[in-house]
């Protein structure tokens, strides 16, 4: 545990110093720049309906439910207002409780943010 420990702190107190693992092969080089290049493209023009809303500002939606929510496809407002409570609520039980009220106010608040 110590050596790994003793080896992470020499790394960043020595971050300025060359080493031959760090340095990209040469033929990396040449594909470096054409990945940049790629995504220094701008993307098409988003319809509405693939851009995703921060479901994030309604209360009781923090990053693990929002992840949870994301893996069932509902990203927008929209979509989390047209859900069926009792059926997300089965769907998203896990490690946390998660009440068919809770949802239902979820779906509501969500109409709201879609009607804004």
């Amino acid at each position: 545990m110590w050596d790994k420990i003793v080896k992470q702190w020499i790394d960043l107190a020595f971050w300025w110093v060359p080493r031959e693992d760090r340095a990209p092969a040469p033929d990396q080089e040449a594909v470096a720049p054409k990945k940049a290049e790629q995504r220094a493209e701008p993307a098409a023009d988003p319809s509405p309906a693939s851009i995703a809303d921060d479901l994030t500002v309604i209360k009781g939606i923090g990053p693990a439910v929002l992840k949870k929510l994301r893996e069932l496809n509902i990203t927008t407002f929209d979509e989390l207002s047209k859900a069926d409570a009792d059926t997300l609520t089965e769907k998203l039980k896990g490690s946390q409780p998660i009440s068919v009220a809770k949802v239902r106010g979820w779906t509501e608040a969500a109409r709201e943010q879609s009607r804004a």
